[in-house]
C-alpha cells in the first residue's frame, strides 16, 4: 500500500505523522478482520442501490464505452500523469 501510495512525504510531516503508514487504512485494519472481497462487493452494491434508490445489473461495456477508455489510457499512463 505504501509503495503504491504516491504520497510526498512532506505532506505528512505537515500534519505530525510519524509515518505514511499511521495515515493510510483498509478494510482489514479498520473492521479488525479479513472478510471476503465477494462479500464486501456485494455489501457495497447493496448500500449504494439503497443510498442512491437504483438497482445495479452486471454486465459489460458497450463499444462505445470501450473505446472512450481506451481514448483515456495514454493520459493515466504517461509519465507526467504518473509521477506528477
Amino acid at each position: 500500500m505504501l509503495r503504491i501510495s504516491n504520497i510526498p512525504k512532506e505532506k505528512f510531516m505537515d500534519k505530525k505523522i510519524a509515518s505514511v503508514r499511521e495515515g493510510l487504512t483498509w478494510l482489514d485494519r479498520e473492521l479488525g478482520e479479513q472478510r471476503d472481497m465477494i462479500e464486501i462487493q456485494n455489501v457495497m452494491k447493496q448500500k449504494f442501490e439503497d443510498r442512491f434508490h437504483v438497482h445495479l445489473r452486471s454486465g459489460s461495456l458497450t463499444g462505445k464505452e470501450i473505446e472512450f477508455t481506451n481514448s483515456l489510457l495514454p493520459r493515466y499512463y504517461s509519465n507526467e500523469w504518473v509521477y506528477r
